[in-house]
């Protein structure tokens, strides 16, 4: 019968000996047994024997919380079970098995409705992780919403976008279009590593000619007859200070 003391003398056994050593609780627990590493590490195992198969069920770590008494009672709750005619391994096989398939049920529905989510609802996360998101939101509200607001982000296409675009360009917003193509592509990107949106519809749009907005930056000879010119607005010094920044 195995005590305490044997469990603690097989520990420090394995380490020295470098072997892994097992112990059965000969005489108190049938099919219990005690298993000490050469790493030191120690676990309790209940053994049996099912249609002529030996089979070995893990009990857990020896540890604070779980030792000799504790792995006794389990072992004996898993005799009971087999005794019954219950398979302990296929039991718990069985459980794992069932709860793998919840989880993955589980994850599906989450897929699910992430996958259900509308550019609405997407772009109230996407807005608040944003810097300047009330420019951004605005720009959303008046261009985006009204017509792809409802739509799912997921089924969103690009004849959907390219009839936004063109309903900015038809305005004579040919800059303003580029800006809102650029706002829904940076959200539906934002989105796919949330499983928002499973495409890139926004490839192929068609953009209006000359949208995109120039960006120049002044010479430094024409920084300083800038600065000369405006020294002549003699008593309007707050529009010498507006164009000079």
């Amino acid at each position: 019968m195995l005590t305490d003391q044997q469990l603690k003398a097989a520990i420090l056994k394995a380490k020295a000996e470098v072997r892994d050593i097992a112990i059965k609780d000969t005489g108190k627990t049938r099919g219990l047994e005690f298993r000490a590493s050469y790493a030191g590490t120690a676990s309790f195992a209940f053994t049996y024997t099912k249609d002529g198969k030996r089979k070995r069920f893990n009990l857990g770590r020896y540890r604070p919380g779980f030792g000799l008494s504790e792995a006794r009672q389990e072992a004996e709750r898993l005799r009971i079970r087999l005794r019954d005619g219950v398979d302990p391994v296929l039991e718990r096989d069985g459980a794992l098995a069932a709860q793998r398939q919840a989880e993955a049920e589980r994850k599906a529905r989450e897929e699910a409705e992430r996958s259900r989510v509308t550019l609405d609802q997407l772009a109230d996360e996407y807005f608040a992780g944003t810097d300047q998101r009330d420019v951004y939101r605005m720009k959303y509200r008046l261009n985006l919403a009204p017509s792809l607001g409802k739509v799912i982000a997921s089924e969103i296409r690009r004849s959907d976008i390219q009839r936004v675009v063109d309903a900015v360009k038809s305005r004579g917003a040919n800059v303003e279009a580029h800006r809102v193509f650029e706002l829904i592509r940076a959200m539906l990107r934002w989105g796919i590593p949330r499983d928002y949106v499973k495409s890139e519809p926004w490839k192929g749009v068609t953009l209006p000619k000359g949208s995109e907005p120039r960006e120049r930056v002044l010479t430094s000879a024409e920084v300083r007859w800038l600065w000369t010119a405006t020294e002549q607005w003699h008593g309007d010094l707050n529009s010498q200070r507006i164009v000079r920044l």
